[in-house]
């Protein structure tokens, strides 16, 4: 849920959704963990060695090489062209009143399961969508 913008909800302690193993919590809540006790010297060697390396200066200068490939680009099929921008436009229209991106809601994705929408929220959709644009009824009103 949370890759699909929404926030996850996490069950309670004591839901049964959660296996008893679960529900049970770490291992080490139940033991009393000490924790090691580090000597200066060896502090003192874990500090030199995490030190960087010394380098030596050297007076050649660091060039950066930048290198520029041109894409060729295939011209778009008039169809492919129309049928992405039909897709983007809907999703747009979707994610301004589902909460999700607009990339998540394209596709044959149901409006109330997937979405989580009511039938009001897809009433408001179809509304939307017929006063910007000219729809087919046989097409939207299909259940």
């Amino acid at each position: 849920m949370a890759l699909a913008g929404r926030q996850p909800q996490w069950p309670a302690d004591d839901s049964s959704v959660l296996t008893e193993a679960f529900r049970a919590g770490p291992m080490e809540a139940y033991y009393a963990t000490s924790t090691p006790v580090h000597s200066t010297a060896e502090m003192d060697d874990l500090r030199t060695r995490s030190r960087p390396l010394p380098s030596t200066a050297s007076p050649v200068p660091i060039v950066q090489q930048v290198v520029v490939q041109s894409a060729t680009t295939q011209p778009l099929d008039p169809e492919v062209a129309a049928a992405k921008a039909k897709t983007a436009y809907i999703g747009d229209r979707l994610a301004a009143i589902s909460g999700y991106p607009a990339g998540f809601c394209h596709g044959m994705v149901n409006l109330r399961l997937g979405l989580g929408m009511s039938d009001a929220e897809v009433s408001s959709v179809i509304q939307t969508l017929s006063s910007e644009t000219q729809t087919d009824a046989r097409l939207i009103f299909q259940q």
